[in-house]
């Protein structure tokens, strides 16, 4: 199984070094940084096709899950942006002050919106399951206490 590993870096390196020099010349600086992610996901793909074929691992529910973590991101990114939108107006971001104040509340605005749509559509649970066992049963005994 290491052979392969050793396999899929060499080419990996290999793609990396034949597209740097055209790469560079064409995207200058850029063009180094591409080059590496080109080798990366060469390198990427070929340990995925290894994984499935000898260990018979089915990319499907990896796939449908990591598709549902983009579109929350996606939405947790315009929350952002939403309130960076509306509390400018307020809060000015030219101070440093201010920028930070304004960078927390979005940070915090958007993360818990993030948050409650992955509770609410319980993925969460299936990311962190042992974990939030253990909130819900502080949560219930909380409760059972008042």
């Amino acid at each position: 199984m290491q052979k392969f590993a050793v396999f899929s870096l060499l080419v990996g390196l290999f793609i990396k070094l034949v597209l740097n020099i055209p790469l560079i010349r064409m995207f200058e600086t850029n063009g180094a940084i591409y080059s590496t992610m080109i080798g990366f996901a060469v390198i990427l793909v070929i340990n995925l096709l290894v994984i499935r074929h000898y260990a018979y691992f089915k990319y499907r529910l990896v796939f449908r899950r990591g598709l549902f973590i983009t579109i929350l991101t996606g939405i947790m990114g315009f929350i952002c942006w939403l309130s960076y939108e509306f509390f400018k107006n307020f809060i000015s971001p030219a101070t440093k002050g201010g920028a930070l104040l304004l960078s927390l509340l979005c940070i915090f605005i958007a993360v818990s919106v993030y948050f409650y749509l992955s509770w609410k559509s319980r993925l969460i649970y299936f990311l962190f399951p042992e974990i939030m066992k253990k909130l819900e049963a502080k949560f219930k005994r909380g409760i059972r206490q008042r």
